[in-house]
């Protein structure tokens, strides 16, 4: 069964929606400015939090919460305005807009560049009771501001209805206790969320502030005050950076903002009722590479219902860019996964994935182990200095990543050795790999400052043939003695492990 909550949420959605379509086309001059700007402000708000409350993620949560924060800084704010525009208050001027909108644009803005600016919340976390789920947070700078201006207005406002009901005729007053009772409806669900219910309860508010623009227009329209200029399209939806795309349950093109048309130019072109199917580079989840300005970038695609009442009358398909977002984590993963000097698989995911190698197919294919050390490194390092036996770990990592095949693994073992291991190699073919590598290191030029370097290499080698079980511990083991063999044998050679007996 449905929950009545998200039902009620979302049946104020679409009130919202009509209130909204409702205040822009029904004016004739200008008076009822805020009212629509208000109307457009509870749209985002209610829509948003529908979409908090029903996201399976914290990604999808905190992205209705982003909705929501396009237009509800500015509810508070707005309503107060109207009250004004309502009683026949002198117009404040730009400068006095401007004030009165400051903290709610840094809100916005610091809300939808969160976890970069932390202006808004501190830290976020998703919290779900299994039915209902909600974005929790510590509260930022920015949030406590927004509380005082909203705190500040709701006082401004209730001192402004007060004073006319204490004032005007009795027609009047009726007006006003109507415009009072809209006014705290949404005060008291607010503050019995947020005091007596706590986070785990469900939050009437986005309701409430529906049900107050509802007691607003009523009172815009038998006070004839439906006067305002329409609100542009392109200062709202158009204005999201996100592509925002609206289609059916068959996904069948409905709308879509400036934003998407710029990313899908074949959208301009598209009336209601065709299919998305054949716009390119267009999918209804998951992620895409999409080439935009000359450069691929990477979109994260979100796809959630449309609710009219308890049916699902369209989808809301949202391409948010998270390029840069994609590279960071690229970086954190190469950071994590390689040897930041020589670009090679560090010593611990080395050992992570030749054990799944290991283990990966039971032993069916046959594998070799080479262990290699820089002969005389240490001597590189006193002679020379450090820098220099730096250079010298970056060519051999980059002779080894060029000479072994896309399959292989190449890691630092530590300090100057490195592991290597080979797939579906005889002995013989592994140790050939291994001289063809020697001989390359041997031959090879390091040039480093205004000198010129040679060094060479010592490999030990131990294979395991198809269908025999070996741990990579001995594999490690057997390489390592076969190693030491070469050292042991005059180095710059390799040595073949084999029992208790080696090869040369």
């Amino acid at each position: 069964m449905p929950n009545i909550f998200i039902l009620a949420v979302a049946l104020s959605v679409v009130i919202a929606v009509f209130m909204a379509v409702f205040t822009i086309t029904n004016h004739t001059v200008e008076k009822s400015f805020y009212l629509i700007l208000l109307s457009v402000a509870n749209l985002f708000f209610s829509f948003g939090n529908l979409l908090e409350i029903t996201a399976p993620t914290l990604e999808t949560a905190f992205y209705g919460v982003r909705v929501q924060y396009l237009g509800a800084p500015l509810l508070v704010p707005l309503a107060y305005l109207f009250f004004r525009d309502y009683y026949g208050k002198k117009r404040f001027s730009a400068r006095q807009h401007a004030l009165i909108f400051t903290i709610p644009a840094v809100s916005m803005v610091s809300l939808q560049l969160y976890p970069l600016v932390r202006l808004h919340y501190g830290d976020i976390w998703y919290s779900t009771n299994g039915q209902i789920s909600s974005i929790q947070h510590t509260d930022g700078i920015a949030y406590l501001l927004g509380i005082l201006l909203n705190y500040i207005c709701i006082a401004l406002g209730l001192f402004l209805i007060i004073s006319h009901i204490r004032t005007d005729s009795k027609a009047q007053r009726r007006q006003s206790f109507v415009l009072l009772l809209g006014w705290l409806v949404p005060l008291a669900s607010n503050f019995f969320f947020i005091f007596i219910g706590g986070n785990e309860s469900y939050d009437f508010t986005p309701v409430a502030y529906v049900s107050a623009l509802a007691v607003f227009l009523y009172s815009a329209l038998t006070q004839n005050l439906l006067n305002v200029l329409p609100l542009a399209r392109a200062q709202v939806i158009d204005g999201l950076e996100d592509a925002f795309i609206v289609c059916d349950a068959d996904f069948h093109f409905l709308d879509a903002n400036q934003s998407a048309r710029r990313l899908f130019p074949q959208l301009s072109r598209m009336v209601s009722g065709e299919s998305l199917e054949g716009v390119e580079g267009f999918k209804p989840q998951g992620e895409t590479l999409i080439w935009k300005d000359g450069e691929a970038r990477r979109y994260k695609i979100t796809a959630n219902p449309v609710f009219q009442g308890t049916k699902n009358s369209g989808i809301c398909i949202v391409f948010r860019d998270v390029t840069v977002e994609s590279h960071l984590l690229e970086d954190l993963h190469r950071q994590a996964t390689m040897d930041a000097l020589t670009g090679v698989y560090n010593r611990g995911t080395f050992f992570d994935l030749a054990g799944q190698t290991l283990t990966g197919d039971g032993g069916q294919r046959a594998l070799a182990l080479l262990m290699i050390d820089v002969d005389h490194f240490k001597q590189v390092n006193d002679t020379y200095g450090h820098p220099c036996g730096d250079a010298v770990l970056k060519a051999i990592a980059q002779a080894a990543r060029t000479h072994f095949r896309k399959n292989d693994l190449v890691g630092r073992y530590g300090g100057e050795e490195f592991a290597v291991l080979l797939e579906d190699l005889s002995s013989q073919q592994a140790v050939e790999t291994a001289e063809k590598l020697r001989r390359t290191i041997e031959e090879m030029k390091i040039a480093f400052q205004d000198k010129t370097l040679r060094v060479t290499i010592s490999i030990g080698v131990a294979h395991c043939p198809a269908n025999r079980r070996q741990t990579l511990e001995d594999l490690l083991n057997q390489a390592d003695a076969a190693m030491y063999l070469s050292k042991s044998g005059g180095r710059n050679r390799t040595s073949l492990y084999h029992g208790d007996e080696h090869t040369v």
